[in-house]
C-alpha cells in the first residue's frame, strides 16, 4: 500500500473517524498497541506519555511503517497527567481536533506501576515505604487529567476504560503486591465514576488468571509482538513493540484490540462492568 494512500476499512467494516480518544501511558507496551488499534479503526488518538524517548520511538515507527493517513491521526503529548500544564495542553488539543463531525469519545487509562522518569525510579536500596508511596502515587496520577476534562466526558457521554496494565512494573516491590494494587485502583475508580457520573460509560479491564499467573512467574517467558521472548518479570520495552509496527502492522496484541473495541463501541448498559484480557495468544513468529 502506498504510504499516502488512505487505509482500507477495518476487518469488521467499522470506522471511527468521528471519535477522538485519549490514551494514557501510550509509550508503554500495551498503551502503544491500543493506540495503534484505534488509529487503524479511524479514530484520532491523543497519546499521553511521560517518557519522551518512548514517544519518539513510537512516532518514528509510525512514520516508517504506516500510511500518512494513519500517522496524522496520532497526536502525542509528553508529560505527567498530574501537571496542570499537561492538562491544559490536552484541553487545547481536544479543541484543535474537534470538528462538526468529530468529538471526544473516550479516555483509556492504562494504570501501571512506577511510571516515573528514570531519574526518579526506585532502586533496591530505597526504603519499602518509599517504594509503596511511589506506587500509590502512580496509580492515581491520571485523576487530575480526568477532572480537567470531566465536563467534556460528561457532555459527550464518553467512555472511560480503566486498564490494569502488567507491563512496565519496575518498582522493586513484590510483583504480586503491584498487581493487587493496580487491580484495586482499577476497580475503585471504575465504580466511583459509574456512580458519580451516570452519563459516562465506565469500564474496567483486567488481565485473565492465565495472564496473572504468567506475570507472577519470573521463569515464564512471554512472546513480544516481534516474536522475541522476555520474562514476565521484565516486560518488553516500548521500543520492542514500536519497532514491530513498521515490520508487521497487522500482528497486534489481541488484548489491545479488545480494549480498543471497548473504547470505541461499548454500550452504556455495560457501565460498571469489568472485562478480562489474556496475554497467551501472541504470535510466535
Amino acid at each position: 500500500m502506498p504510504q499516502d494512500e488512505e487505509p482500507s476499512p477495518t476487518t469488521d467494516h467499522q470506522t471511527h473517524n468521528d471519535q477522538i480518544i485519549i490514551v494514557t501511558r501510550v509509550g508503554s507496551w500495551l498503551g502503544a498497541e491500543i493506540a495503534l488499534n484505534l488509529i487503524r479503526s479511524g479514530a484520532t488518538v491523543i497519546g499521553i506519555g511521560q517518557h519522551s524517548h518512548r514517544i519518539n520511538d513510537l512516532r518514528t515507527a509510525m512514520d516508517q511503517g504506516l500510511p500518512a493517513a494513519w500517522r496524522n491521526r496520532f497526536v502525542p503529548i509528553v508529560g505527567l497527567p498530574t501537571d496542570a500544564a499537561l492538562c491544559e495542553s490536552v484541553l487545547r488539543c481536544i479543541g484543535e481536533q474537534t470538528t462538526e463531525h468529530r468529538k471526544l469519545a473516550a479516555l483509556v487509562v492504562n494504570i501501571g506501576a512506577e511510571d516515573h522518569p528514570p531519574a526518579e525510579s526506585t532502586t533496591a536500596t530505597d526504603p519499602p515505604f518509599e517504594r509503596w508511596t511511589r506506587l500509590q502515587r502512580s496509580l492515581v496520577q491520571t485523576l487530575p487529567l480526568f477532572h480537567a476534562i470531566r465536563h467534556l466526558l460528561t457532555r459527550n457521554r464518553c467512555r472511560v476504560v480503566h486498564v490494569a496494565a502488567l507491563d512496565d512494573i519496575h518498582n522493586n516491590l513484590p510483583h504480586s503486591v503491584s498487581l493487587a494494587a493496580i487491580k484495586t485502583a482499577v476497580n475503585v475508580m471504575t465504580a466511583e465514576i459509574a456512580i458519580i457520573e451516570p452519563r459516562i460509560t465506565s469500564l474496567a479491564v483486567h488481565p485473565s488468571l492465565l495472564a496473572l499467573e504468567k506475570a507472577l512467574d519470573p521463569s515464564s517467558a512471554r512472546n513480544t509482538a516481534d516474536g522475541s521472548k522476555v520474562t514476565s518479570a521484565h516486560p518488553a520495552p516500548a521500543t520492542t513493540s514500536s519497532t514491530s509496527y513498521s515490520q508487521s502492522p497487522n500482528r497486534l496484541n489481541p488484548a489491545a484490540e479488545m480494549i480498543a473495541d471497548l473504547a470505541t463501541n461499548a454500550d452504556h448498559s455495560m457501565s460498571g462492568q469489568f472485562f478480562m484480557y489474556s496475554e497467551s495468544s501472541f504470535p510466535s513468529s
